[in-house]
């Protein structure tokens, strides 16, 4: 599937990229604070934008639900912008196993953000 370039998909990609290069600096947290943290700040910032934004409907979405659906929508990105700031916080008080459960979570609500939110 060809996907038109959109905000959207902008930011979701600048997300993936600062997701994967978190999984490498957090085998070592303490020697690789800083990046760890421009990588949160770039998905932050990322996020913010993603928020106002709503995905293309899918088919599956029935019409009549869509307002809802965008709403759940909105909750998963909220939820996973608390993610990134407490993977900020942790990073910052350099609490090592809240930065790898923040990350956790934050690779489960992309697991299912992209099964009830992208085109398969």
């Amino acid at each position: 599937m060809d996907e038109e370039p959109s905000v959207l998909l902008e930011a979701m990609e600048i997300m993936n990229q600062d997701q994967r290069s978190l999984r490498k600096l957090l085998r070592d947290p303490g020697a690789n604070q800083a990046r760890i943290l421009d990588a949160l700040t770039s998905m932050e910032h990322a996020t913010l934008i993603a928020l106002g934004e709503s995905p293309p409907r899918l088919e599956s979405v029935p019409e009549g639900e869509l307002a809802l659906w965008n709403v759940g929508y909105k909750r998963s990105l909220a939820h996973l912008l608390q993610q990134v700031l407490t993977m900020q916080q942790a990073a910052l008080e350099r609490d090592d196993e809240a930065l790898a459960v923040a990350y956790a979570e934050i690779g489960q609500l992309k697991s299912t953000g992209h099964e009830e939110y992208r085109d398969r």
